[in-house]
């Protein structure tokens, strides 16, 4: 086909800070995942689709099936992916599913990405 622009699994983003190969980053109303590590001003890939394990919110319970946020402020900055019902600014909303279940303690979740789906705030 001509028209195909790509498989739209990734998309590119110019960086405005640093960050590393499977780091998290809110683009527009989207969760992205650093395909390479980059810094200020790179254009790198992002993967906006697929499974990858993420960090979590230490303290939520998050079931198999439930649909999960990023909270952009939470993990030192870094950003995790929570199940809290109140999003605060620069979070995004409906982002993913969980693949698995957590419960609190666990550090890390599986995360089918959901693009399209989601609200920044």
């Amino acid at each position: 086909m001509r028209n195909l622009v790509s498989d739209g699994k990734r998309i590119n983003v110019t960086l405005a800070a640093t960050i590393v190969s499977g780091g998290g980053l809110q683009i527009g109303d989207m969760l992205g995942v650093a395909s390479v590590d980059g810094v200020n001003g790179d254009n790198i890939a992002f993967a906006i689709r697929q499974t990858y394990e993420l960090p979590k919110a230490t303290a939520d319970v998050i079931a198999a099936g439930d649909v999960v946020n990023w909270d952009a402020s939470g993990n030192g900055g870094l950003g995790e992916i929570t199940s809290a019902a109140t999003a605060a600014a620069g979070d995004v909303t409906a982002c993913g599913v969980a693949m698995e279940a957590a419960a609190g303690g666990v550090l890390l979740i599986a995360v089918q990405l959901t693009p399209g789906t989601g609200t920044g705030s």
